[in-house]
């Protein structure tokens, strides 16, 4: 059994993934794999057999193609599935899928989010801003409530000096 290829071999040893790669290939004939695998006709009734490993990145897209189902080990889109018949994408564990318009919706969807934090981030700038106006002013009242109130003792005591009546 020798591998010319350079492709990795997934060596399914164990019974479940031995079982796995067999029901993949179960409804799909060996020239659909073939062609889309692109290798010869015998070497993928040789994966068929179970006479020669199937390379693993072989089995992720006949699983895909075929099945609608990313792999476990496909990294962030493990356990998200296909249906071709609905024309949706399904995340794992959820029975509500996703369409093209809904997919080409998130690019937009996307740029209004980036809008939408920029234009925050500008009313918080604009926040903070006036609140330091808004303790500038605070001060200056404070100060001149203070002047008033020595403006207003110190004239009574001229008045009073003086002798000033109303």
């Amino acid at each position: 059994m020798g591998h010319s290829r350079f492709a990795p071999v997934a060596g399914f040893g164990h019974v479940r993934e031995s079982y796995n790669v067999a029901l993949s290939l179960s409804t799909v004939s060996s020239e659909e794999v073939a062609k889309l695998c692109k290798v010869p006709l015998q070497t993928a009734q040789r994966w068929r057999t179970g006479e020669e490993h199937m390379p693993y990145a072989a089995f992720a897209l006949v699983e895909l193609a075929y099945h609608g189902r990313f792999i476990d080990n496909f990294g962030k889109l493990a356990g998200w599935h296909f249906d071709i018949a609905a024309q949706k994408v399904f995340p794992p564990g959820e029975n509500h899928g996703f369409d093209a318009q809904d997919i080409n919706a998130l690019r937009s969807i996307r740029t209004q989010l980036k809008m939408f934090d920029l234009e925050a981030k500008q009313a918080r700038n604009q926040i903070a801003a006036l609140q330091e106006d808004l303790t500038t002013l605070r001060k200056q009242r404070d100060f001149y409530k203070r002047q008033c109130v020595l403006e207003a003792k110190h004239g009574l005591y001229l008045l009073n000096l003086l002798g000033i009546k109303d």
